[in-house]
């Protein structure tokens, strides 16, 4: 897709703004006076001795409506802020449809989507890779139950738990060093942020019409502040929702011809899979927070988030077209049209259509719960905190069964030669129905699976500050402090297999229900042929006597090759100095990390000459191997801002950053890395691995940024990044050819991980929000919101292959129309992610393994509300407005391998206050 192309949605927009502000900017900025909200106890800088934030000095005054902070007097904080930050109210939140923090977080710069299962699941902070970024809940990090992974799963936690989202995009020495792209901080909801109390209920029913479903979601807040005699002040908050959902995602995926074999042409396909998933989605979350302000000097606090899901694959079913190769000896057409036609099976190798189904229970669960408190001992203040954070992962049954048609013959007929490859055609005339008969497909046994991945995370920390007077309004502030964060993850997963037994089982047996659905937009142009329904299925397979036996553990030994447990411990200290006088105010800092590990993991297999694994011989019994790392880094930091007038200011950080490895990447696992590996279509890497002795990444970043505040709730903000990253974690192939190799012909490839010396990322971004208050009568309802980010990257992606950094995105924007007055709200926003590296391809493999691409992601939404008191209020949302379509691609985009449809979602609902 050209440039042009993936900015037209951004810039037309855009440029109608820009001409009706340019009539007048500072409508609303003719009486400018300080302002207040009340915020969390955390501000940018980690200060948590007041609940009271002061804001933009001079700038127009901001208030605390009765359902929490607006985005004005979060444009308060970012302009206070030294280092960079972003931050998203939930009032702005709400204006939108987003259910999710993974949806909420698309309004913020420089924030890209990474989707899955229909929904936002992972953000991308200035397009880096979501590993090389954390998640915190009120400054605790939240670990990842996506196991050996660091990345964070959003989709899992809704938004309406918090007060604020957070992005910080330059760090400071008191805030964890881990983030090279940067951090985003869910601040909870306080009781402090609603002063009259506050009794909310929001009831909505959904709408899935890819499958004609429906679904049903609430949220419950509760609020409310008590005096306890003379200056003690007790505040309690208690948010809780639910959402129930059932959806279908229609998908198709394949393979191409591998080159090696000569394919007629290099759009060949190996396989065709049609997709039919349906889901059922239960999510819940609860927060809370406690706050007891004994003074102004003295305060307490309590804060918890607890959610997840759980996800029902009930079912999903797949049919597949195999062996339908273009390849030169098979007698395979390509037409004047571009089709391809597979001849008739006893001229080939054989056509083979199979059907497989899934049924899958997958829970997940994220807690995230901090106490502490601070106080002011005569001018020192002392900050403390302890923490624990819990995350899960569990599979209680994976069952899949499998059905193959022997008996299919006669030719087939395809065509994915236009349309960039998308929704290719095809005439199955030629199979004379015997692909579609269901006395063709025979029962070939089931599996079951079952993990665990547990990460439990247990932290602590205090910092202390005191300011030392430079004479007259001018002052200078020390702080440091330590912290501590001990995490212990386990992972644990076990495979069964139940064998046919001798009496036959087809798909006709009257007992199957079954059912031919068409589906895949538009117009439902494919057909899935017979699939049985679940339950039928489950019925007939539940005496497993008949037509299959009893499930039994395939391979304990290798099961238990899979299994680990890993300590990652990280103590660290900073110190920091400040000084502010008048508009002027720079810092200067470092802050010491001290990471141990210790892990375990099993070894399943005897062990060749070559060190390899002899995936042939299984020891009697796995052995326990255990290993240790450990690595220090000093990482100092640099702040500088500059207040020209109360509504412009600029500022220039340097900071240095970290990202650690993931476990796969360091545990030296063979099982381990073989269940990890991405290289899912390269049959020549046999083992995987993980190197111990890998160092982290470290960052030198570069930031300076400019923001213009012209009026109420508005902002022109311009930033230009440079990030030189050390030791960058890249993928290392290897070959070992003749008697030492074990694959094809003596040949076997092993993928481990290597630091490469330098990789490079830098950006520019820009954001701008306004309300054209100045317009005459309803006109002056209108609003715009935008924010682009332009990336670069390059780096040594394994030894010798240059590129793009994988998961990086060059081209991310985000723009919003709205319309707010007299009650009523309308936003109309779209977000782009453009294309990133998700796998990178072997060079040394024999067969074919290209580079893969999740592709540009581009998806609308809508929300229109209408308040009829200040407490009731009805809205709807339109969501995927523009059907958008997950795609990923292999080498080229023209060569899609999976093209997956959510369809367009309906709510409606009503918003309650007591």
């Amino acid at each position: 897709m050209q440039l042009n192309q993936r900015l037209f949605g951004f810039l037309v927009p855009v440029l109608f703004c820009i001409l009706i502000s340019s009539t007048n900017v500072s409508a609303d900025t003719a009486a400018p006076v300080e302002g207040q909200a009340n915020s969390a106890p955390a501000d940018s800088q980690g200060n948590t001795m007041s609940a009271s934030v002061t804001g933009v000095s001079e700038l127009p005054e901001v208030t605390v409506k009765a359902k929490g902070i607006d985005q004005a007097a979060a444009f308060d904080q970012m302009h206070d802020s030294l280092n960079k930050v972003n931050i998203l109210s939930q009032d702005q939140i709400n204006q939108t449809p987003a259910k999710t923090v993974a949806q909420a977080a698309e309004q913020l710069p420089g924030v890209g989507l990474l989707h899955d299962t229909s929904e936002a699941r992972y953000i991308t902070i200035r397009g880096t890779d979501p590993n090389l970024d954390i998640i915190t809940f009120n400054e605790t990090i939240i670990p990842s139950y996506d196991e050996a992974a660091r990345s964070v799963d959003l989709d899992a936690i809704p938004a309406g738990l918090f007060g604020e989202l957070q992005l910080y995009k330059t760090i400071l020495p008191n805030m964890d060093a881990q983030g090279i792209g940067g951090q985003l901080n869910l601040v909870p909801k306080y009781a402090n942020d609603y002063p009259t109390g506050l009794f909310e209920l929001k009831a909505e029913g959904e709408l899935f019409p890819e499958r004609n479903q429906a679904g049903v979601r609430g949220e419950l807040s509760w609020a409310d502040n008590y005096n306890l005699g003379g200056k003690t002040n007790l505040g309690i908050l208690v948010d809780g929702g639910y959402q129930f959902s059932r959806f279908g995602i229609d998908d198709l995926e394949n393979d191409y011809t591998d080159p090696s074999k000569s394919p007629l042409v290099v759009n060949s396909a190996k396989d065709y899979q049609f997709r039919y998933y349906d889901y059922e989605r239960d999510r819940a979350g609860i927060g809370t927070n406690i706050n007891l302000d004994f003074d102004k000097d003295n305060k307490l606090y309590a804060n918890l988030m607890y959610s997840g899901y759980d996800e029902y694959r009930d079912p999903v079913w797949h049919t597949e077209y195999k062996n339908i190769d273009a390849v030169a000896g098979d007698n395979a057409t390509v037409n004047p049209d571009g089709s391809i036609t597979i001849p008739d099976v006893t001229a080939g190798k054989g056509l083979d259509v199979s059907k497989s189904g899934t049924d899958e229970l997958t829970q997940f669960r994220t807690l995230a719960t901090g106490v502490g408190g601070a106080n002011n001992l005569g001018g020192f203040i002392l900050d403390y905190k302890a923490s624990f954070a819990y995350t899960e992962q569990y599979v209680p049954w994976n069952y899949g069964y499998s059905f193959d048609d022997a008996n299919a013959t006669g030719s087939l007929t395809y065509n994915n030669s236009t349309n960039n490859g998308n929704m290719p055609t095809f005439n199955f005339n030629g199979l004379n129905g015997t692909d579609t008969n269901p006395a063709n497909f025979l029962y070939g046994g089931a599996n079951n699976s079952t993990s665990l991945y547990e990460v439990a995370q247990y932290g602590a920390k205090a910092d202390g500050k005191f300011d030392i007077p430079l004479g007259g309004d001018d002052t200078s502030t020390v702080k440091f402090g330590g912290t501590a964060r001990l995490e212990y993850s386990t992972n644990t997963g076990e495979s069964f297999s139940a064998n046919t037994t001798s009496t036959p089982l087809f798909l006709n047996n009257p007992a199957f229900s079954l059912y031919s659905p068409n589906y895949y937009p538009p117009n439902n142009i494919y057909n899935m042929g017979p699939i049985p329904t679940l339950d039928s299925t489950t019925n007939l397979l539940n005496n497993p006597s008949q037509y299959q036996g009893s499930f039994v553990e395939t391979d304990p030994n290798g099961d238990k090759g899979g299994d680990y447990n890993n300590w990652e411990d990280v103590y660290a200290g900073y110190a920091m100095y400040s000084v502010k006088a008048g508009p002027m105010e720079a810092m200067a800092g470092a802050r010491l990390e001290v990471t141990h590990i210790n892990y375990t993991w099993y070894q399943a297999y005897q062990t060749l000459a070559n060190g390899d694994p002899d995936t042939s011989n299984e020891l009697s019994s796995p052995l326990a191997e255990t290993g240790t790392i450990d690595y220090t880094n000093i990482l100092p930091s640099l702040g500088f801002k500059y207040t020209f007038n109360p509504d412009l200011t600029t500022r220039m950080n340097f900071s240095q950053t970290i990202a650690r490895p993931t476990q796969n990447q360091y545990i030296p696992s063979f099982s381990l890395g073989q269940a990890l590996s991405s290289q899912n279509g390269n049959n020549d890497v046999q083992f995987t691995f993980g190197n111990p002795n890998l160092q982290p990444m470290v960052s030198n970043n570069f930031d300076f940024s400019w923001e213009l505040y012209p009026q109420k709730a508005a902002i022109l903000g311009v930033d230009l990044f440079l990030k030189q990253i050390n030791n960058y974690i890249a993928q290392n192939y290897s070959r070992v050819e003749g008697p030492g190799g074990v694959g094809s012909g003596g040949v076997t490839d092993s993928l481990n991980y290597i630091n490469i010396p330098t990789a490079v990322i830098d950006g520019i971004e820009f954001q701008y929000q306004q309300q054209y208050t100045m317009l005459p009568g309803l006109l002056g309802g209108l609003g715009f919101r935008g924010s682009i980010s332009f990336i670069g990257s390059q780096g040594e992606l394994s030894p010798g292959v240059y590129g793009e950094l994988p998961s990086q995105s060059d081209l991310i924007w985000e723009t919003g129309v709205f319309y707010k007055k007299d009650g009523l709200t309308v936003d109309v926003a779209g977000n782009f992610t453009g294309k990133t590296l998700t796998t990178i391809g072997d060079p040394n493999a024999q067969s074919y393994s290209p580079s893969i691409y999740f592709d540009d992601f581009f998806q609308v939404n809508a929300k229109a509300q209408y308040a009829f008191t200040k407490d009731f209020s009805i809205y709807g949302d339109w969501n995927n407005i523009n059907n958008a379509d997950l795609r990923f691609y292999q080498g080229s985009p023209n060569l899609p391998i999976q093209n997956e449809f959510y369809g367009p979602s309906f709510d409606g609902g009503v918003d309650i206050t007591f």
